[in-house]
């Protein structure tokens, strides 16, 4: 509380704040620490299984026919996909699975930095190639 008895507001603390941050020396100390340190990712970035894999390049699938990709990897369970995917229903009433776009995308990624391109199927390296 201030002087007045008023609470000041958020843009007036934020305001202080700055300004006590925004000296020569406060800058150059953090510069100097960045320079000091590598950077790192504030958010690990996780490493997403076969299953998830094969669903990020199907536009939906059925949880009780979905195979892995061949190849090495962790096994993951299908609780552990679905827990990452939307229910959709199509034109005739079926109903299907699909990878939330931001996983879906966040795997796409992983896929085309994988190394391990030659253990999966030529139907998914296409995929991934168009």
């Amino acid at each position: 509380m201030s002087a007045t008895g008023k609470e000041p507001s958020l843009r007036a603390l934020v305001d202080e704040v700055v300004a006590l941050l925004d000296t020569d020396e406060v800058v150059a100390q953090l510069d100097a620490e960045e320079d000091d340190e590598p950077r790192r990712s504030v958010r690990p970035v996780p490493a997403y299984g076969r299953l998830h894999e094969t669903a990020a390049v199907l536009d939906w699938f059925d949880p009780q026919t979905i195979q892995p990709t061949s190849g090495a990897g962790d096994s993951e369970s299908i609780d552990e996909l679905l827990a990452h995917c939307t229910q959709t229903v199509d034109g005739d009433g079926g109903r299907h699975w699909t990878l939330t776009p931001e996983i879906r995308v966040a795997v796409l990624r992983q896929l085309r930095g994988d190394d391990a391109a030659d253990t999966r199927p030529p139907v998914l390296i296409e995929a991934l190639s168009t």
